[in-house]
């Protein structure tokens, strides 16, 4: 009998071939997918979304800089509102950078600092005080408000005096001239009664002494007082300047007006107001009006009485009750009214009281410490004084 052949089983080689052909094919399009060219994914953009404005930064200022933001360029800010707008529509007007509102104050766009001299600056005489500060910044005049601003803005403390003091002399409104005043007077505190100086301002200079020098000839060669280069510097003693030294000078001389109807005395640096004083004047119109040249100064004067005095006593220089006070300013008549007049002076005064009244025999008096400073600031024979009605 013939035996049976048995079926012959596949082969494992075959089977494991079947098995492993889906696992390439799953291989295959994984790295066809990963590989595929497709568009590049954009990285994080800062813009907001569609339709929002786009800011600027704000920069911040470092320590012990001025801490206020520094707003964006104006162009920078006008590119911005256009990309904010609607395609095919103009930027809005409120889309318009906000204006920057000017400075209190600006710092000197040259300057060339505080001198050396270590002593204290130049003190005041009746300057501005608190409640006439605030007064002085309700400036009304547009015109004045307008030069000042962009004096300012431009750092340019020199072309906001000048622009003032211009102001000052052409105005008629008594309100206003009084607010320039006041503002000129600060100006004129920083710029010229200070050790600060400016290097565009014509009216004063730094100094430096030369060997052999006094302030006498220096004050001499500059039209001024020596007193008043002391003040400025802080110098005590004249005898403590030396050779080498630098030191602030002003460009004199100084000159004075005189309004009567007003009981005012104004002081000027050649044709700059710089302050301003009550004074009392001469019964029944007694101060003559016309331009006058400053003769002499006295300190501690004696006082010798002139004929339309009632008393006819000399008071010696040191007595109490010696009517001039501490200082005399001796005047010479050269033109007006006042041409060849003798014997008037402007001086101190042992009744304050008397200041904005017509009590005196012809003489201005003032204050004791106003004349003190105008005294330090004339020179005999370079300053005039102006009495106007």
């Amino acid at each position: 009998m013939a035996r049976m052949r048995r079926p012959s089983r596949p082969r494992p080689r075959r089977r494991g071939r079947l098995l492993l052909a889906p696992g390439l094919v799953v291989v295959v399009a994984a790295g066809a997918w990963y590989f595929w060219p497709r568009p590049q994914r954009q990285q994080a953009s800062p813009q907001l979304a569609a339709g929002e404005p786009e800011t600027t930064p704000i920069a911040v200022a470092p320590p012990g800089h001025d801490s206020r933001p520094i707003l964006p360029r104006p162009q920078a800010v006008a590119e911005i509102a256009q990309r904010s707008e609607p395609a095919g529509q103009p930027a809005s007007a409120e889309a318009a950078p906000p204006k920057a509102e000017p400075l209190a104050a600006a710092a000197p766009v040259a300057a060339v600092g505080h001198l050396v001299e270590p002593e204290p600056s130049v003190e005041h005489a009746s300057g501005p005080d608190a409640a006439e500060l605030a007064d002085a910044g309700g400036d009304a005049s547009g015109a004045t408000r307008l030069a000042s601003d962009a004096a300012v803005d431009a750092g340019d403390v020199i072309a906001l005096r000048s622009a003032l003091n211009r102001k000052l002399a052409a105005t008629h409104d008594v309100a206003e001239a009084r607010r320039l005043r006041k503002r000129l007077e600060r100006l004129a505190d920083r710029t010229i009664f200070s050790r600060e100086v400016f290097e565009n301002d014509p009216l004063v200079e730094v100094y430096t002494v030369q060997p052999g020098e006094t302030l006498v000839s220096i004050a001499k060669r500059y039209k001024v007082s020596p007193e008043i280069i002391m003040r400025i510097n802080g110098i005590r003693d004249a005898r403590r300047l030396r050779a080498g030294q630098r030191i602030k000078v002003p460009h004199g001389p100084f000159h004075v007006r005189i309004d009567k109807s007003d009981f005012r005395l104004d002081l000027y640096l050649q044709d700059l107001f710089v302050r301003s004083f009550k004074v009392g004047l001469g019964t029944d119109g007694g101060t003559p009006t016309g331009v006058w040249k400053v003769k002499n100064r006295l300190k501690n004067p004696t006082y010798f009485p002139p004929p339309s005095a009632p008393e006819k006593r000399v008071i010696p220089a040191d007595d109490p009750t010696n009517p001039l006070g501490e200082f005399w300013i001796g005047l010479e008549g050269i033109s007006g009214e006042a041409l060849g007049q003798e014997g008037y002076g402007i001086h101190g005064t042992i009744d304050p009281d008397s200041i904005g009244k017509n009590v005196s025999l012809g003489c201005v008096r003032m204050h004791n410490k106003d004349v003190e400073f105008v005294f330090a600031c004339v020179r005999p024979g370079e300053s005039t004084v102006t009495i106007v009605p």
